[in-house]
């Protein structure tokens, strides 16, 4: 483990000492588990960290701090397919609730209420799959009360809350490109290169981050939202 330099990392992006020890401590809880299971951070594979983030809920331990703690360590250490899962779990377990936050600012809380009502919400750091039933249940809930032109309203949001900012270089590349397909195609590329920077762990576990990561080249998804400045520390 690089535990010093990590602590040194997060020391620099102004995180307290309070916080640094307890980061340290969740990456070596992470590493103890793993070495259970015989293996080690610097090899481990997704599989090993689902079963992990899927422990810490079990134990009731699966607090944002020390998710964020292990996405941190994970980005440091520049295990890009690890980062990219816990951003993407991360990521996803905010937005029903930022939904519920437009629809009461934009419709009133009542109408907020009506919609969430018995929502039971996937514990923190559950995988994606768990997510699509419950959010369509709530955009369901949402349309039977509110004309589309409302839905459009709440729908049409930044809720990852990325800085408008972060989009600068994906606009200036946008607007240098001949059209959206060269587009694309740019930033597959630099998206595959993000990726495929470690080749340590073998072409499979890579090819499930391209397949999940990566939409087809004409897909109207668009480009991927810059990961959150939150997890980099």
């Amino acid at each position: 483990m690089r535990i010093n330099g990590f602590g040194n990392y997060l020391k620099k992006r102004g995180l307290d000492s309070k916080d640094i020890a307890f980061s340290v401590k969740a990456i070596k809880d992470f590493d103890e588990h793993l070495r259970m299971n015989k293996s080690e951070l610097e090899s481990a594979t997704v599989e090993l960290l689902k079963d992990y983030v899927l422990h810490l809920i079990k134990e009731g331990n699966n607090s944002e701090d020390r998710l964020f703690a292990i996405a941190r360590y994970c980005y440091y250490i520049k295990k890009n397919y690890l980062y990219v899962y816990l951003a993407s779990i991360l990521g996803a377990a905010k937005v029903p609730h930022e939904i519920g936050k437009r629809i009461g600012a934009i419709a009133g809380e009542e109408i907020r209420h009506s919609v969430y009502q018995e929502i039971e919400f996937p514990p923190l750091g559950s995988p994606q799959d768990d997510y699509p039933e419950m959010t369509k249940k709530i955009i369901e809930r949402m349309e039977a009360e509110l004309p589309p032109a409302k839905c459009k309203e709440i729908m049409t949001w930044n809720y990852h809350k990325v800085p408008v900012a972060a989009f600068e270089e994906c606009k200036k590349r946008f607007e240098e490109s001949d059209n959206i397909d060269e587009y694309l195609q740019e930033d597959h590329k630099k998206l595959r290169k993000f990726l495929l920077c470690d080749f340590s762990l073998g072409f499979n576990v890579l090819k499930q981050f391209l397949t999940f990561c990566l939409p087809p080249l004409k897909s109207t998804a668009g480009p991927s939202s810059p990961i959150s400045k939150r997890l980099e520390g």
